[in-house]
């Protein structure tokens, strides 16, 4: 086996499904997907990963493609009947036998249906060499980054989870200095999710709503983010 594909599908049957309360069993087409390779889910004891998603060219249900959305999952693909060498956390030692996933750390950890959720200050301070989306050579660009925390899905407070910069016009290195305060949902002793900063070019019109044409995106890996500053926090110490 070389290829999984992970499919994103809204649930038809409501959330109340996803937890056995409801009736419905059945999935919409499929909105999204992320290809990874089976022999690096090898691992018994797998951490929770974090994957970009990829729009369905097919189904063409997302009206932009960095609209796929992230998805965090733990997989482990082990044969039943094959015997394994790796490490066993209950004797703290290499042995040889078949593997029994219960038995693994993570797996032991259950799901909470809502998880804990952290407010991270985010200080955005500018982009460089964008590319021209103007006819004159510039660019109209802003900076868009969406909170993870959704407690009732009301599309209404949804729009709030957005958080944007201000539009900086006729520029391809843009200047922001903005302060960003972010919540995301997080589950205690897993990685965080990353946080995805979208730029958009801004076409701004006076009767109807802005046109906002997709530039580009940076994505942060928070844990990564973490180790970088304790390592200069260390050798700005040690000097």
């Amino acid at each position: 086996m070389e290829d999984i594909f992970l499919y994103l599908c809204p649930d038809k049957g409501g959330v109340a499904n996803l937890f056995g309360g409801g009736d419905s069993k059945k999935v919409d087409d499929p909105i999204s997907y992320c290809k990874i390779k089976a022999k690096d889910y090898e691992n018994p004891n797998p951490k929770l990963e974090w994957k970009e998603m990829t729009e369905e060219p097919i189904e063409d249900k997302i009206d932009s493609p960095e609209l796929a959305g992230v998805i965090g999952f733990r997989l482990s693909i082990i044969r039943a009947d094959k015997v394994y060498n790796y490490f066993d956390e209950t004797k703290k030692q290499q042995v040889d036998s078949r593997i029994d996933l219960k038995s693994q750390s993570n797996w032991k950890k259950a799901l909470r249906r809502r998880p804990d959720s952290k407010k991270i200050r985010c200080y955005l301070f500018q982009c460089k060499d964008l590319p021209a989306a103007d006819e004159d050579g510039a660019s109209d660009p802003m900076v868009i980054v969406y909170n993870t925390v959704d407690e009732d899905s009301n599309k209404e407070r949804m729009k709030k989870q957005v958080c944007e910069t201000e539009c900086i016009e006729d520029n391809c290195d843009p200047m922001f200095y903005q302060l960003l305060e972010l919540k995301v949902d997080y589950t205690r002793g897993e990685p965080l999710p990353p946080f995805i900063f979208d730029v958009y070019d801004v076409d701004k019109n006076i009767v109807k709503s802005d046109d906002r044409d997709y530039m580009g995106r940076c994505v942060v890996d928070i844990d990564d983010v973490a180790k970088k500053y304790v390592c200069e926090r260390a050798t700005e110490e040690t000097n």
